[in-house]
C-alpha cells in the first residue's frame, strides 16, 4: 500500500519545518494536558486546596471570595500560578507545602504538581534556555544560566514538557535522569572522552553486541540512538561542566563535535548560590529530601 497523500513532501516545505511543525502541535496538545494534569491533582485533594488558598498572594484573595465548587477552586489555583512569576510561584508553592503535616496525601499530590510545573514554568520564565536547546544548538556548548547540575534538569524537563526526574544518588550532587556524568571527581591521569563514551553507551541502551566494538563504531550507535531519541521522542540527553581550564573546555568541545545530539552545556558559577537557595526549596516540593 503506497504512503498517504498527508504523508507525501510538500513543495517548499523542509524536513525541519515538518518537524517544527508536529514538535508545536505536541507542546499545544502537552501544554493542555498539564493544566488538566494539575488541575486534577488539585481538585482530588481539597487538603492541597485550602492550603494554596490560606497563603495566597494578596492580588488572589482566595480566602475572600465565595464558596465555590473543588473544580472551580482547583482552576483558579492553576490560573494563579501560571500568572506569577518563577520566584514567587516557588514561594507560594513552599507556603503551601508548609502548610501541610509531614504526612498528609496533599503534599504527595503537591510533590507531583511540582516535578511537573516548576521545570515548565523556569523555562517560560527565561527564554534564553529555550531558544538554546532547541534542535539547531544540539552538539554545540551552550552556556546557561545554571549553577547547579540539577538546574539543568529543571531546564531538560521544562522544555521537554515532562515532569522532572532527580536521580536519588549522591544527595550533595542532585542530577537528572537524562544528565550524563560529568565526573565532577576525576583522576587526573583518567581519560575523560573514553568514561564519557562508556557512561553514554549504557545511557542510551546501545546494546551489549557492540562493547567491544572500536571507539568509532560505538560513536556511531551512541549518536544513532541519541538522534532516534530527540526525534521520535522527544528525549534529550546533556552532559553538563564548568569548564575551569582551556584543557577541560577544548575536550569538552572535542564532545560535543562528536555526538551531535548530545546537549553539552556549560555551568555558571555565578548562579551557584541562587540556585543553592531555591534548591532548599525545591528539593523538598520534589519529596526528594
Amino acid at each position: 500500500m503506497g504512503a498517504s497523500s498527508n504523508d507525501a513532501p510538500r513543495a517548499g516545505f523542509t524536513e525541519e519545518d515538518r518537524r517544527r511543525r508536529r514538535r508545536e502541535q505536541w507542546i499545544t496538545e502537552r501544554t493542555a494536558s498539564i493544566k488538566a494534569e494539575v488541575i486534577g491533582l488539585l481538585k482530588s485533594n481539597i487538603g492541597l486546596v485550602e492550603a494554596f488558598e490560606r497563603v495566597a498572594p494578596d492580588e488572589f484573595q482566595m480566602t475572600k471570595a465565595m464558596p465555590s465548587s473543588p473544580e472551580k477552586r482547583a482552576a483558579d489555583i492553576n490560573s494563579g500560578l501560571q500568572r506569577l512569576d518563577f520566584v514567587r510561584v516557588l514561594n507560594w508553592m513552599f507556603d503551601a507545602y508548609q502548610e501541610l503535616p509531614a504526612q498528609h496525601q496533599g503534599r504527595k499530590a503537591l510533590a507531583e504538581i511540582s516535578r511537573l510545573f516548576i521545570p515548565w514554568l523556569y523555562v517560560l520564565s527565561d527564554p534564553a534556555p529555550l531558544s538554546l536547546l532547541e534542535p539547531v544548538y544540539i552538539g554545540k556548548i551552550v552556556t546557561l544560566p545554571i549553577g547547579l547540575n540539577c538546574f539543568a534538569e529543571l531546564i531538560s524537563a521544562g522544555l521537554e514538557l515532562r515532569a522532572a526526574e532527580i536521580e536519588r544518588g549522591d544527595s550533595a550532587d542532585p542530577r537528572g535522569s537524562r544528565a550524563v556524568s560529568d565526573l565532577p571527581a576525576r583522576d587526573p591521569t583518567s581519560d575523560l572522552e573514553s568514561d564519557l563514551r562508556d557512561a553514554l553507551f549504557k545511557k542510551v541502551g546501545v546494546l551489549a553486541a557492540f562493547k567491544n566494538a572500536d571507539a568509532a563504531t560505538k560513536d556511531r550507535k551512541i549518536n544513532e540512538r541519541l538522534s532516534f531519541l530527540q526525534t521520535h521522542e522527544n528525549k534529550r540527553y546533556y552532559a553538563t561542566f564548568f569548564g575551569e581550564t582551556q584543557l577541560e573546555a577544548d575536550i569538552w568541545k572535542k564532545i560535543s563535535d562528536r555526538y551531535t545530539n548530545l546537549a553539552v552545556i556549560q555551568l555558571s558559577p555565578d548562579w551557584m548560590d541562587t540556585h543553592d537557595s531555591w534548591w532548599l526549596m525545591i528539593s523538598r516540593l520534589f519529596g526528594y529530601v
